[in-house]
């Protein structure tokens, strides 16, 4: 339990403090498709196809590639890309480190949001703290 409760306070400081500048990077749609089910309703979540069909500057990038060997590759790959096109956007590597302590064990984000939703850690800890927030 004491996981899920961890878990679950990370998914909703992250999730709660992101705004409509952040961009979500996913390696594909699979992740996408899961990532699109937590609230807030708001945010923006791409795959990697979908990189340079967007106008990021100004943007906050959360890349949440997989945590194996091959994701961690690619994460620093989308990143020297990205810092290499746009000059102005602002990577948020603490909370990618942050959620490849929690959820890294599953090496795939699908799989670690997966089990979090099936487990209800994220509904749990928000109706124990009593936050309005709505799904």
């Amino acid at each position: 339990m004491r996981e899920c409760e961890e878990i679950a306070e990370l998914l909703y400081e992250l999730l709660s403090k992101l705004d409509r500048e952040v961009i979500i990077v996913v390696e594909g749609r699979t992740d996408k498709d899961v990532l699109s089910k937590i609230p807030p309703s708001y945010l923006q979540v791409i795959t990697l196809r979908e990189v340079d069909t967007i106008d990021l500057s100004n943007k906050k990038i959360l890349i949440l590639t997989d945590f194996d060997k091959e994701g961690e590759h690619l994460a620093k790959r989308i990143e020297t890309y990205l810092t290499s096109k746009y000059s102005d956007i602002i990577l948020l590597k603490h909370y990618r480190n942050r959620m490849k302590k929690l959820i890294g064990k599953w090496g795939e984000i699908y799989s670690g949001v997966k089990y979090l939703l099936r487990r209800g850690c994220l509904e749990k800890y928000i109706r124990y703290h009593e936050i309005d927030w709505e799904y």
